[in-house]
């Protein structure tokens, strides 16, 4: 743990290194520990009858046929299936008011014990209007309903990790030790800095709670593990995973831990964990989006009926690439645009004879999903032919490794690439940073002083187009872990290395 500018003394503890205690509610009493079974199995203790009525018909069923846990989880917050999202059932969630944020979103008034007994057996919410009609309308007795409430009352309550009396704990990974470490710990300092003068979050104030991401994804997801469990943070902002360890994501679940804006060179929302998403909140787009905007680039620039787009890729590609140029022929068909789909060996077969043919067949525009390597070759044909052709890549790596091909060859063509960030007067990680913290300090200040793990993921799930410094508006949703669709398409004239105008954001 060291490398944290001595641990941030400099704020006089508002960003430590240290363990903090687990805060954990009562255990349930006799009430909610029969509300539970009722709850979980949709059956009385008592062996009273609990019917579930289902549909416009109200066609009566066994409650255990429809038990709450099926649906909401035995956490109580929600399993999405079948396009049905259902209702976050925790305590703290139920009994805050409902804000919609997202045109047409669902807004209501805090539940108390009777409307949460009309919701459970007349399908209505504190304001009178019906719930889903996926939403079973349950008959049972007075006992069983008072102990199913006290049940509810129960689920959210063992979860004040990370919320202390005048403290709420934020955990993050930074890089391994080094000057990126301390740049970052550096900006970390500036934002909690900003919150402390604005007096806090509601009298609280942030401390930062870190671990240094290792040399490998195992390690770093030992740190990552270790950070959750060992600090006990009420929400995690920005960690740096330069690649998302696949369990990490089932970490955060198992947890309930919500993560905002992993720093990752492949961003975007590409896992879930359990039956449902997990609780990992992803600020930047993932490689596909940035394929579909660049394929969308390319159409507009091409224009109605004009002559066929080139998409070119080696034969042996991996999932990430195989990725995007599915996301790019989605685009290309649902437009009617006609592309000449080519797989090439670039090492074995006549790169000059592919030049020329796609040359012939009035191609103008060729996008290109390849390595470094592989784009080289090309560029070296292409240069050779004299090919006045455009050049379409899905990553800045890729438009870096054509300019240093057109730097040695004398190209002087012109190259797009999309990217999800643009350039600014932050660097790309910095606006990560930034962007993650904007969003993090945003849905505690809706979330209020009776803030908890699943209240975060309740306002995270209700934010919409929530606008940061840097970035383009952010939405999510209880299906969506993605908050930014589309991309930033950059166009560079390769022979100056310089930028044909501002770069233009292209949202899906």
């Amino acid at each position: 743990m060291t490398g944290l500018r001595g641990h941030i003394s400099a704020l006089g503890a508002v960003l430590v290194l240290a363990t903090s205690p687990v805060l954990a509610g009562p255990p349930p009493d006799d009430a909610a520990v029969r509300g539970r079974q009722i709850y979980e199995q949709g059956t009385s203790p008592g062996g009273g009858e609990i019917l579930a009525l289902i549909g416009s018909a109200r066609i009566p069923v066994a409650g255990s046929a429809m038990r709450c846990a099926r649906c909401h989880g035995e956490d109580g917050t929600g399993r999405a299936e079948g396009g049905i999202s259902p209702s976050n059932l925790t305590w703290p969630v139920l009994t805050r008011r409902l804000e919609a944020s997202a045109p047409g979103g669902r807004t209501r008034p805090a539940y108390d014990e009777a409307a949460l007994k009309r919701a459970i057996s007349m399908g209505v919410d504190p304001a009178g209007r019906p719930l889903n009609p996926a939403m079973p309308r349950f008959q049972m007795g007075h006992r069983d309903m008072a102990d199913l409430i006290a049940w509810l009352r129960h689920l959210g309550a063992v979860d004040a990790q990370g919320v202390e009396d005048d403290t709420l704990v934020v955990g993050t990974l930074l890089p391994p030790p080094g000057d990126l470490s301390a740049s970052i710990t550096g900006l970390f300092e500036e934002l909690v800095a900003e919150v402390s003068a604005d007096g806090g979050i509601y009298g609280r104030q942030i401390a930062i709670r870190a671990r240094h991401a290792g040399a490998t994804e195992q390690e770093t997801l030992e740190a990552f593990r270790e950070l959750v469990t060992e600090e006990q943070p009420l929400v995690i902002v920005a960690p740096y995973l330069p690649t998302v360890p696949a369990p990490l994501s089932a970490i955060a679940a198992e947890y309930g831990v919500p993560v905002i804006g992993p720093l990752t060179f492949e961003p975007g929302a590409p896992d879930a964990a359990g039956s449902g998403p997990a609780p990992v909140f992803y600020l930047l787009p993932g490689r596909a989006d940035r394929a579909r905007a660049l394929a969308r680039r390319a159409i507009e620039d091409a224009g109605a009926g004009s002559a066929p787009v080139g998409l070119l890729a080696p034969h042996m590609t991996g999932p990430r690439q195989e990725e995007m140029l599915a996301a790019m022929r989605a685009e290309f068909a649902e437009a009617g645009t006609p592309v000449e789909d080519v797989r090439f060996d670039f090492g074995a077969q006549d790169a000059a004879a592919l030049v020329a043919r796609l040359r012939n067949q009035g191609v103008e525009r060729l996008l290109v999903v390849a390595d470094e390597l592989e784009l080289s070759r090309l560029l070296a044909e292409v240069q050779r032919a004299e090919w006045n052709v455009e050049l379409f890549l899905p990553s800045l790596t890729g438009a870096r490794a054509v300019l240093d091909a057109a730097r040695r060859t004398g190209w002087r063509g012109v190259v797009h690439a999309a990217v999800p960030v643009a350039p600014g007067r932050r660097a790309a990680l910095a606006q990560g940073v930034v962007g993650a913290w904007s969003v993090l300090v945003e849905v505690l200040r809706r979330a209020g002083s009776g803030v908890s793990r699943q209240v975060v993921i309740a306002e995270l799930e209700n934010l919409y187009e929530y606008r940061t410094e840097d970035l383009p508006p952010v939405s999510f949703d209880a299906n969506r872990r993605q908050g930014i669709r589309g991309a930033w398409i950059i166009s560079v004239n390769a022979a100056t290395g310089e930028m044909l105008g501002a770069p233009g954001w292209r949202g899906l």
